[in-house]
């Protein structure tokens, strides 16, 4: 990598900046599919409580009337 001088080139810096992108861009691509699906558990179970709450809610209000 390094020339026989021992001096690093300018095509060294840029091929060790390269592999470090692909490193970096393949652990986010990696991780991106658990971001996505955590975030839509995460919806779906807020949806849940906010349904699971309202309905509650709704049961208290309600006049004995309407029964």
């Amino acid at each position: 990598m390094n020339s026989p001088e021992g001096r690093v080139t300018r095509a060294d810096l840029e091929d060790k900046f390269r592999s470090l992108q692909r490193d970096v861009t393949g652990v986010a691509d990696e991780r991106k599919s658990y971001v996505v699906a955590g975030a839509v558990g995460t919806g779906i179970l807020a949806l849940i409580v906010a349904y699971v709450m309202g309905r509650r809610r709704g049961r208290r209000s309600r006049s004995g009337l309407e029964r």
